[in-house]
């Protein structure tokens, strides 16, 4: 298997996203890559990592904070793990599917915020355009909370990575 990716923005949907695409990558025996974007503009999704009043400078820096914090208890845990940062005024979209073509990956790991039909008409979403736009796999986490029903999403992976290494094994 090739690389995978984990598109994370820091919401609510991160550590799902996170926790999905370590299952993937220690059941497939393949790299993780921590992928978030700081991009320049004001927006929504991956671009509204805006922490305000902040410099460019110390956004990114908070950033790859946080992917760090990400990526140690994988490493612990004895997985393949390196970090992306994107720094940029391209759309995150583009970012994505572009190191998505750079690393190699035959898999990205994205969350789903959930928004409304207004938001995905005038704002768009990052994991639609990444769908749409990438040649390689995609596994779309869902952004509800364990506590608001996904447990079962999760539950259903880790049957689908058992079933994974089942194949891979044969």
């Amino acid at each position: 298997m090739k690389n995978i990716i984990a598109c994370v923005d820091f919401s609510k949907t991160t550590s799902a996203v996170v926790e999905t695409a370590a299952a993937l990558a220690t059941t497939l025996r393949t790299k993780l890559y921590l992928l978030t974007a700081v991009v320049i503009e004001n927006g929504i999704g991956y671009e509204s990592m805006v922490f305000t009043g902040e410099t460019h400078a110390q956004k990114t820096h908070k950033a790859r904070t946080k992917l760090n914090e990400l990526r140690e208890p994988l490493l612990e845990h004895g997985l393949d793990v390196a970090t992306i940062l994107i720094e940029g005024s391209a759309s995150s979209v583009r970012a994505i599917v572009d190191e998505s073509k750079r690393i190699d990956a035959g898999l990205i790991v994205i969350g789903s915020q959930g928004h409304g039909l207004l938001h995905r008409i005038f704002v768009g979403s990052t994991a639609r355009g990444v769908l749409h736009q990438t040649a390689c796999s995609v596994v779309l986490v869902p952004g509800r909370s364990f506590d608001e029903g996904c447990g079962g999403s999760l539950r259903r992976i880790e049957a689908g990575t058992r079933a994974l290494a089942t194949m891979r094994n044969r």
